[in-house]
Parts: C-alpha cells; structure tokens; sequence
C-alpha cells in the first residue's frame, strides 16, 4: 500500500471542509474553460468547414466581369499552367411567383455547362438532378430561394428578361459556394428571399435568352496551390488585351477621376477583377466568424479572471486562518518551498478538476454549436473534428491562472516565522481617518452592522477584489441588457424614424422616374418619391469604401436622414452624406474632398466635398440628391426604384396593378421585411439568453464564496455576538 504524504492528507482534509467555496470557484473555472473550448472548437469547426467545402467545390479564386468576351479566351486561359477557368453568362430576371397579388421577385441567372457541372465553382445537388440531355428550358435554383417558397423539383417558374416571358421547370435544388451567404450586391448584402433569388440555367439557354452567342460577361478562375499568383495574372491580362481588354481595376487599385471617360473615348474596354476574399458573401462569412472568435475568447477571460480573484481570496484567508499550523510545520522541520507548494496545491487542484471538467463539457457542445450553427447558414457539409491543441491549451489556462492567483497568499507563507506564528495574527488596522469617520457615522448602529462595515476597510485590496467580482457580473448582464435595447433602437429608428414608406418598388435595371407619378395614381396610393441608386466606391487618400449612391429628393418625406448629433438633415447639392459607419474606414472629416467611383458603368467618376456623416441602421449608404446622381449618370429623369406610402393595408388588386407596370420588377413590403429580420434574429436571442445566464450564474458563484468565507473567517466573532 502506497503511503499518502501528510501534507496531501491535510490539503485534502482541508479542501473537504471547505468543499463548498472550492467547488463554487471550480465551477466559474469550468465555465470559462466549457465557454473557451466550445466556442474555439466550434470556431475552428466552422472555418474547416468552410474551406473544405469551398476546395471540394472548386470555388474560383478570382472573378472578372467584363461586358462581354470571345470564349476562345477563357480556353487560352485554361492553357495557362496551374490555371482552371470557366466563362459564364450572368444577367438579371424577374419571375413571377404565379399568385393573385401577380406577385413579381428579382433573381440573378448565371449559365452552367449543358452536359456536365463546371470545373470552377461546382453546385452541389440538393435535390432533384441536373440538366436533361435535350437541353429544354430548365433550371436548377438556389436551396435558399426554393425553401422559402416551397419550391420543389418538378416546379415550374416563369422568368421574365425584357418583356419576353417563359416558362422553366426546376429540375434540382442546388448549393453554391458562392452563395452559402446570398446577397445580391455589396451594396444589398441581406436579401430577402422573398424577393430575390439566384438560378441556373443551361449555357445554351442562356446565350439564347441574354444574347451571348459564343459569349460571355464573367470569367472564373481557380488557381492550383502553390502557383505564383502575381505572374499568373500578369498572364490573365495580357491574354484580355489580346481581346481588346485594355484595363483590369480592381478593388485596390487608384483610378483617377475621369479616366474611365477617358478610356471609352479612347474606345479602351475595362474589365473588374474581384478576388474570393473580397467577395460580399465571403466579408461577410469572415465578419461572422472573427465576431463568432471574439466572443470565443472575451467571455473565457472575463470567467478566468474573475475564477483568479476567488482563489485569491480564498487561500489569502486560508493562510491567514493556518497561521498557527505553519508556524507548527516550520518548527518540526518542513522546509519553506514543501509549505509553498502545499498551499499551491489547492490551486492547482481546483484548476485540474475545473479545467478537465469543463475541457469535456466544451469539446461535446461545441459539436451541437458547430451544427446549429451550419443548420443556421444551411451549408451543406460539416467537419467536426477533435481540436487537441484547444483542449490542452484550455486545460493549461485552466490550470495556470488559479496556480497564477494562488502563488501571492501563498508565497506569504515564506515569511512566516515559527515562534511569529504560535500567536494570532494582529488585525489589520485599516485606515485611520477612514475608521475614524466610520465609527462616526456608523455610532447608531448595531455592533452587526459595524463590524462588517470596518472589516472592509481592513483589507481594501480583498474587499476590491469582491467588488470587482460582482461588478464584472453586473456588467456581462447589463451588456446583454444593451444589446437588447441596441438591437431594439435599431430597428426602432429604420423603420419608424428613418423609413417613412410602407414599399419599395424595384425598377427593372434603371427605369424611367415617371414610374413614381403612375404608381402615386392608383387608388389605394397616397404618396411616391422616385430614388436613383448606384453602386459606388468613394476614396479618401489610400482609404476606400465600397458602397452605392442614393439620389433622393431634396426634402423627402420618405425617407429622413439622421446626421450623428440624432438631428433629421437633407441632402445637399454641395457635396456627399456617407453613412457613420465609415468613418473610421475613410479617414475623411466633413469638408474634406473625396473621390467617387462608379463599380458599374464608364461614367460617373466625379470628386465631391463630404457634406457630413449620417447614421444608418440596415444598409449603409450614401445619399446625393436625385438630380445630382442623374446627372453624374448623364441619365436625368432615370430611377432604380420608388418608395411608396398606401393610404392603408394594400390590396390583392393594388398590388397586381403595380406588378403588372412593364418596369415594376418586384415590390417589397416593408412589413415582410420587418417580420423576415425578426426570423433571422432568432439565433441571436438564443446567444442573448445564454449571456444572460453566464452572468447571473457569475454573480451568485462570487457572492457566494464571498458570504461563505466571510462567515467561516468570522466564526468566533459571530459566537462572541451571540
């Protein structure tokens, strides 16, 4: 039988007695240790995810859009070594959703090979199956699109491109690597999938109804690991010259002002080249994973910290209450560093069994976190793996940071004398004006309610350190709180301060602004404003934004801008209002010049003096006045859209006669938009409540051992009372 040191003995004697206060700081050590491995995991889970799926489907590395391009091009680049490039048609439709509203959506078509899945950007099948030998009018449409509407292999839709109206049948329901995050632009990131949705259609098809006879208007390559990129490219654009390409911008590159101007009188064609990382889905994908990673490692901290306090306090006064018995185990011979590892060890123990516990709890929940999460952005394939190298970074950081907080109390114990010991610590005096003061103040009350109040100011640093606990989880409970009421003014002010129409009418492409006066004039309209809406980049210096450019009219009484000092301000022919949110981005302060860009189109290019920053809820922005942007598309009486006001609940009948207007693309109710975003915010409140509860459960696992200690340290003190 192996013999148990005596100090193992009495570490554990000890630990039992106090079982409660050990376990309590135990317990915020496996919160943070379950919080930091599920959210880390799940994390890491999430970015294989990603890229395995993004590798298994080939997803391009590169996009160029062009107006239009011989397909002897896209073979000239597929010669090039380490390079795989499809070229495909890409065009805008509206489909009729066959209901009696005439109910009309926006959709993006992009062309696949008729006989076979692309070598670049491959869809995965859903559903359903692929193209039919006879190349007939079908489709394959985007799963997120086809589970809103119930729409099922075997459906029919009607596309609509310039008038000219057919009928398709959906032959499968489909994912794509682009589009795991469907958004319709930069500029329009969150679509509704009520009213746009992305299709595939046979190439033939496609040439046919786009009119891109051995065309095309994008290119995609895919480039093999470990190719040099910069040559590669050079290549790419030298091969687009010899098909009359002389430009290739993207998102980085300086464009003076007037250039493309410049080029279309020189008759130079310009491409733009959009890298993966770049692309909106993917920013956005990113965002949500780097935010997903923060909190990962923020709400660990905040639980490690607050579990380092506890063990702090508890083995400073667990010293203070042995004094005696290690003054004894100095006397019969231990040496100093035996009783500093003694005292170490109760760290330490709490730290293993938080930090294994919570080492295991974490690593199975970030599976279910892991699912949810993929369930939630439908990606169709999920890795989950065992991450070994969290699990024991989780359990080291379990382990180290109470052995971190223990070491102060316990190094005390080095100092302590043998004969020092034998008699009782001296009470701490505290601050004497301070005490003085209090005994002041605190004369008509009980000796019970003075005796607690001066021990605080006996041991102020102790008493911080309490403090600091319960405020760190009043904090994470407030923090939750305004992020509900954030959340909450958010939507508070786009839709009842800032948006003041009940629709939005999409245009096909850029309309005719009388659109606004024949929609106002049907029964059941009470008021329309015409809006033009550009993609745009605005630079400041090196500093660029991707955005659009609203033109609304001066004065508008359907949309209200919001200046930073909460003040209502109209647009201004003297300059550019850009949303709060780049400001930081751009660098640029109010009255500084900056430089526009349109993404699409050669006209355009114009430098403006930034008017002022305005605030934005959905959607950032920028805002001219119509006129303006009319103008700088060279294009007066133009619009992309109307804003409408009803005189109440639109009718079945109002509703079709709108759609039934040849340039009414789709109609967007604000109050669908409104109930689809409460839909989305689902997983949020999921997260709000579990912030909730974190901070609840720190609070009463502090409080607690506070209490419990307090009343164990002051057990002669209470019986004196009694």
């Amino acid at each position: 039988m192996v013999a148990v040191p005596k100090l193992h003995l009495k570490l554990l004697r000890d630990i039992k007695s106090a079982k409660i206060q050990y376990s309590a700081v135990a317990f915020i050590i496996f919160l943070g240790i379950t919080i930091f491995i599920c959210g880390y995991e799940a994390y890491l889970n999430l970015d294989i995810s990603y890229n395995s799926y993004f590798d298994r489907l080939n997803m391009g590395d590169y996009w160029i859009s062009v107006d239009e391009i011989d397909n002897r091009a896209v073979r000239q680049l597929n010669e090039i070594p380490g390079v795989a490039t499809i070229g495909r048609i890409r065009g805008d439709v509206n489909v009729d959703m066959g209901r009696e509203t005439g109910e009309k959506v926006a959709g993006h078509v992009i062309s696949l090979p008729s006989l076979h899945l692309p070598d670049v950007n491959v869809v995965q099948i859903e559903s359903g199956g692929y193209f039919s030998p006879d190349f007939g009018r079908e489709i394959l449409v985007e799963t997120h699109f086809a589970d809103y509407h119930k729409i099922q292999p075997g459906d029919w839709l009607t596309l609509e491109h310039q008038g000219v109206k057919a009928k398709f049948r959906v032959m499968g329901v489909v994912v794509s690597p682009e589009y795991l995050w469907v958004t319709k632009s930069a500029q329009d990131a969150m679509p509704s999938p009520r009213t746009f949705g992305i299709f595939f259609m046979p190439e033939s098809t496609a040439t046919k109804i786009f009119g891109m006879d051995g065309r095309s208007n994008e290119l995609v390559l895919s480039l093999a690991p470990g190719v040099d990129r910069g040559k590669v490219l050079d290549r790419v654009k030298e091969i687009l010259r010899r098909h009359y390409i002389g430009r290739i911008t993207s998102k980085d590159d300086l464009v003076k002002v007037r250039a493309r101007e410049i080029d279309v009188i020189r008759g130079v064609r310009t491409a733009y080249m959009t890298a993966r990382k770049d692309l909106p889905s993917v920013q956005l994908l990113r965002q949500d994973l780097e935010g997903f990673a923060m909190l990962a490692f923020l709400f660990p901290l905040l639980f490690l910290t607050m579990a380092s306090l506890s063990i702090y306090v508890l083995l400073s006064r667990l010293v203070e209450s042995q004094r005696i018995q290690i003054g004894l185990m100095r006397a019969i011979g231990y040496s100093r560093s035996t009783i500093l590892f003694h005292y170490m060890g109760f760290a330490l123990v709490v730290g293993i069994a938080g930090s294994v516990l919570g080492a295991i709890a974490g690593h199975f929940l970030a599976n279910g976190l892991t699912e949810m999460y993929v369930s939630q952005l439908n990606i169709p394939s999920m890795v989950v793996i065992t991450h070994w190298g969290v699990i024991i970074a989780g359990i080291l950081i379990g382990m180290g940071i109470p052995l971190v907080a223990g070491l102060l109390p316990a190094w005390s114990t080095l100092s302590i004398q043998p004969a020092e010991a034998m008699r009782p610590a001296i009470p701490a005096s505290g601050n004497r004006i301070v005490m003085r003061i209090l005994a002041f103040l605190l004369a008509p009350f009980p000796y019970a309610i003075k005796v607690p109040l001066r021990n605080i100011f006996r041991n102020v640093r102790r008493s911080l350190f309490m403090a600091s606990g319960v405020a760190s989880a009043v904090i994470l409970i407030l923090v939750s709180m305004s992020f509900v009421d954030a959340v909450d003014s958010t939507f508070d002010m786009q839709f009842s301060v800032v948006q003041k129409y009940d629709a939005f009418v999409y245009l096909q492409g850029v309309g005719a602004a009388s659109t606004a006066t024949y929609i106002g004039n049907l029964k059941g309209v009470k008021e329309t404003e015409a809006v033009l809406e550009i993609p745009y980049r605005v630079r400041y210096g090196g500093n660029t934004v991707d955005t659009s450019i609203a033109g609304l009219p001066i004065d508008s009484s359907m949309y209200w801008l919001i200046a930073e000092n909460g003040r209502r301000i109209d647009v201004t022919n003297d300059g550019v209002l850009i949303p709060i949110s780049y400001k930081e981005r751009l660098g640029a302060e109010v009255g500084d010049t900056v430089q526009l860009e349109p993404l699409v189109g050669t006209v355009g290019e114009t430098e403006k003096k930034l008017a002022g920053y305005v605030q934005t809820s959905i959607g950032a922005r920028a805002f001219m006045p119509l006129r303006e942007v009319q103008k700088l598309q060279h294009n007066l009486g133009a619009a992309t859209g109307v804003f409408v006001k009803f005189d109440g609940p639109p009718s079945a009948d109002l509703l079709k006669r709108m759609y039934d207007m040849p340039q009414v693309a789709s109609v967007e109710l604000v109050s669908d938009t409104r109930a689809l975003i409460d839909e989305m915010m689902g997983f949020f409140w999921v997260m709000i409540g579990f912030m909730l509860m974190m901070g609840v459960t720190l609070g009463v696992a502090i409080i607690f051992n506070g209490v419990t200690i307090n009343v164990l340290q002051r057990t002669r003190e209470m019986a004196v009372m009694r």
